[in-house]
């Protein structure tokens, strides 16, 4: 692991601030309730730990319909990828939650918004996927969930670019599962009541840099923050089966 300090200078990263918030459409709001106190995190930018850990450099709270993620390095910690010259700064997030019986998340939505300054002779590349699952027993994620309900977008920086973009927002990716009564379709197992109503929520957030000029420069940065993500739910009743 390295600091971006000594890969791009100057990389502005006064931490990146994470914003979770949804609102219940056809639900009350207490028919989620986000588990942060299980949540899972992977990445050099993306060390939840707790307040005695001297290595923690992100933090979760979680207030009534909303949950907020706040980083202080991410985007400014780097471990070397697999190419030649190329950074990254990864963050792999899952948070469980827990929907009442009877109720099922027909989709959730996110939007990554950033500012960006980049001078020539360097490139980046701004990577974000999410889905959701019923959690299993043992804590993770049913497979086929996830394959269903994939939402992804990216940003791409080409080196002999120069940009001074103050605020850029990423596509709204959608994680979505329609109504569906086919037999073991993904609402068909959500909605059966007989399992849990368990759920993760994954997030996958990746940073790729690559400096092409020794004088090259790049920064990540909005209202004072790296990057603001804001993410709303939209969870509906189950029709009898």
């Amino acid at each position: 692991m390295k600091s971006a300090l000594s890969f791009v200078s100057p990389f502005i990263a006064f931490g990146a601030f994470l914003l979770l918030s949804f609102s219940s459409q056809g639900a009350e709001a207490n028919d989620v309730l986000w588990r942060p106190e299980m949540l899972q995190s992977q990445g050099v930018g993306c060390r939840f730990g707790s307040s005695s850990d001297p290595n923690q450099n992100a933090f979760v709270i979680a207030s009534g319909d909303s949950v907020s993620f706040v980083f202080t390095q991410l985007g400014q910690e780097f471990r070397d990828g697999r190419n030649p010259n190329v950074d990254i700064s990864p963050c792999k997030i899952i948070l469980p939650l827990e929907v009442s019986p009877g109720s099922w998340i027909e989709e959730i939505s996110q939007t990554l918004t950033y500012g960006i300054v980049k001078t020539r002779g360097i490139q980046a590349r701004l990577d974000f996927k999410s889905n959701f699952a019923r959690r299993t027993p043992n804590g993770r994620s049913n497979a086929a969930d996830l394959n269903e309900n994939m939402a992804s977008a990216m940003a791409f920086f080409p080196a002999p670019q120069i940009i001074n973009d103050p605020m850029v927002v990423l596509p709204q990716p959608l994680a979505r599962i329609s109504e569906n009564n086919r037999n073991n379709s993904p609402h068909r197992r959500f909605c059966n009541r007989e399992r849990s109503r368990l759920f993760n929520y994954h997030s996958d957030i990746i940073v790729r840099v690559n400096k092409l000029k020794p004088d090259a420069s790049i920064a990540f940065a909005i209202d004072g923050l790296d990057l603001k993500y804001e993410l709303k739910m939209k969870v509906n009743r189950c029709r009898s089966m």
